[in-house]
């Protein structure tokens, strides 16, 4: 399966991004959204991306980490669930990075993802597995 904006792309900085959410967000962890996610990537623009994928992907006590399954390309991922469910994500796989934005409720969440050096972008939908 071909892994979208994680594939090609040059390092960006992450530390603005999860600044803008904790704007409003109170500081304790996270912890109602613990357990594995399933996040769907749908790729809108920039080919060089690829198509649409899907991840599993861990949250504890607002830390977000991937759950690498059998055949998924090795990636590191970092992350925060911020209280009132806003999420801020890096993920890097070889030399490429991309984020993602958005914002779980419940047990689903919805946002936006970049890799602005490619001029790739598109959605995501998440889905609480556990």
């Amino acid at each position: 399966m071909t892994r979208p904006f994680i594939s090609r792309a040059v390092p960006f900085a992450f530390g603005a991004l999860a600044a803008l959410a904790a704007g409003g967000a109170a500081a304790a962890p996270a912890r109602s959204y613990n357990g594995q996610w399933t996040v769907q990537f749908s790729s809108e623009s920039g080919g060089v991306c690829g198509s649409d994928s899907s991840y599993t992907v861990s949250i504890q006590d607002g830390s977000v980490s991937y759950v690498r399954g059998p055949g998924d390309p090795a990636a590191q991922v970092s992350g925060q669930v911020f209280q009132n469910g806003t999420l801020a994500l890096n993920v890097q796989r070889s030399i490429a990075t991309g984020m993602a934005m958005g914002r779980l409720k419940g047990q689903t969440g919805a946002g936006q993802w970049q890799v602005a050096s490619l001029g790739c972008s598109g959605t995501w939908r998440a889905r609480r597995r556990s």
